[in-house]
């Protein structure tokens, strides 16, 4: 995952840029998701995975489980 800030614009079809500083640290694909703090989180094929193997890794009790209210 990339640490910092970056203003950055949505184009007229909704595409985001990726500062270059960023772009050249990428390889050919990175995942960019709404993160916690409603920031973009925009991370590399390796640090998705890491990612996504904490978020396994988490007792059942932990996760966060959407609930139906009757």
């Amino acid at each position: 995952m990339f640490f910092g800030e970056f203003k950055h614009n949505i184009d007229a079809k909704e595409r985001l840029s990726i500062p270059a500083k960023m772009r050249n640290q990428c390889g050919d694909s990175v995942y960019v998701m709404k993160g916690n703090d409603g920031c973009l989180a925009v991370y590399t094929q390796v640090g998705f995975d890491e990612y996504y193997a904490e978020i396994l890794a988490l007792s059942r009790k932990k996760r966060i489980v959407p609930i139906s209210v009757w």
